[in-house]
């Protein structure tokens, strides 16, 4: 038996509600692993929900102020905040210190990239004994496990420069402070949906502890995976900036711990509001061009290097609602890809189609020369990616897979027009544009 197998007995355990064998495998991997906290913040866990609140509040507390110090900054935030529902107030004093350590002004926080969590120094491929039966009692466990998981001297060195936290570390030391007060702490476990596609959104996560996935459900009942989420991620951060539906579902690999902020809190900073604002732009950004690699077809050919490579071939355009992208009758200037937001199709004054994010357009137009036989107009405030022609011609010649997809496109198009000409029907597929 290897630790990785000793760490998978203790999410059966706990999964299995069986309390005694999670203290048991948690106070061994503990002295197995002494500087993950995950294992630390699961006996907490198990102690609190055994009614033993001063043995949980106890390891809460050691971690607060032990994860801040070592570089685990959102661990330590969730910690405090589970020890302040146990022994409300008492969480003040670790969550000061939080902001002095990862504020705007602090002189320990480092430059972007800095992990959230060292690599664990404990080999996970050494032969190991299995966790014997401890002979204790329930009540001698849990004494006993309260005190090895709040003993954290000599654990974990402490680094020089911490790592940033998304979101907060640009704030002052009062709106930092704020947030934390409204912040609330989460649990979810294995399987657990955190997000479901589709559900109107109102709040973001951080993952402080655990491991999600990311996945969006295609109109034909396809899901496409997206991410793994680990400590640091930020989650549902679209639906707080937008007030949309959620466009993608998360869930929990293993048993999480969560840092959950309302949209409704982020908006009573007041001054504080364009940083933070800006902030989660970056991240909605960044989220929206790994989703559109992920589900466009016209990035399906090409490596994660060449998707980037292909994709900085576009320009990047905030589009107003209401803005006319094609004219009916008209050429394409160029290749449309929408990265955000919606657009009308029409034929003539009737509309036909509805495009959303991942869409192409004007590929027909570009590859025939033919006008295009509807308009676009967007339907919201949207986000498109253009290439204009001359661009693409040089785009085409390098990547030849860029033609092919857009060719298997158009011809599908024009087959679905022609046959919605025969039977004088339309349908989302029967556009020429």
């Amino acid at each position: 038996m290897n630790l990785s197998a000793i760490y998978a007995d203790l999410t059966r355990a706990r999964e299995a509600g069986d309390h005694k064998r999670t203290l048991e495998v948690g106070v061994r991997l503990v002295e197995l692993a002494p500087d993950d906290p995950s294992v630390r913040l699961a006996i907490a866990a198990t102690l609190s929900r055994l009614g033993d609140t001063e043995g949980a509040a106890r390891v809460y507390m050691a971690m607060a102020w032990h994860c801040a110090k070592a570089g685990y900054p959102l661990a330590a935030i969730a910690a405090a905040k589970l020890l302040g529902e146990l022994k409300p107030g008492e969480d003040q004093d670790a969550l000061e210190v939080m902001v002095g350590l990862y504020g705007k002004e602090s002189d320990r926080v480092g430059p972007p990239g800095l992990p959230f969590r060292p690599p664990a120094t404990t080999s996970r491929d050494e032969d190991l004994d299995p966790v014997a039966d401890s002979g204790m009692s329930l009540q001698e466990l849990q004494q006993r496990a309260a005190e090895v998981a709040a003993e954290t001297e000599g654990t974990a060195e402490y680094p020089e420069q911490l790592p940033a936290i998304p979101i907060f570390s640009r704030l002052s030391e009062d709106a930092f402070l704020h947030l934390l007060g409204a912040m609330t702490a989460e649990r979810a476990q294995t399987d657990d949906k955190v997000i479901k596609q589709g559900d109107e959104g109102d709040s973001l996560y951080l993952v402080a502890d655990g491991r999600l996935r990311v996945f969006r459900t295609l109109d034909d009942g396809k899901n496409v995976p997206l991410a793994s989420l680990n400590e640091g991620a930020v989650v549902g951060e679209m639906a707080v900036i937008t007030a949309e539906p959620r466009t993608a579902t998360v869930v929990a690999l293993r048993d999480a711990l969560l840092l959950k902020l309302r949209r409704d809190d982020l908006i009573a900073l007041a001054d504080e509001v364009r940083p933070v604002a800006e902030a989660l732009e970056g991240f909605r950004r960044e989220r929206l061009v790994y989703n559109l690699m992920a589900t466009s077809p016209l990035f399906g050919p090409f490596d994660r290097d060449e998707r980037f490579a292909l994709l900085n071939q576009f320009g990047t355009f905030e589009v107003p609602n209401g803005t006319v992208l094609l004219e009916q009758d008209g050429p394409a200037q160029g290749l449309y890809l929408m990265l955000h937001g919606e657009c009308i199709v029409t034929h003539g004054e009737k509309e036909v189609a509805r495009l959303k994010e991942g869409d192409v357009f004007g590929e027909i137009s570009l590859l025939r020369d033919l006008p295009a036989t509807a308009s676009v107009k967007t339907a919201r405030d949207s986000v498109i990616l253009f290439l204009a022609r001359e661009a693409f011609g040089q785009v085409a010649e390098k990547h030849p897979e860029v033609k092919q997809v857009l060719d298997q496109l158009a011809e599908e198009r024009v087959r679905a027009a022609a046959k919605a000409k025969e039977s004088d029907t339309e349908d989302d597929h029967a556009v020429l544009v």
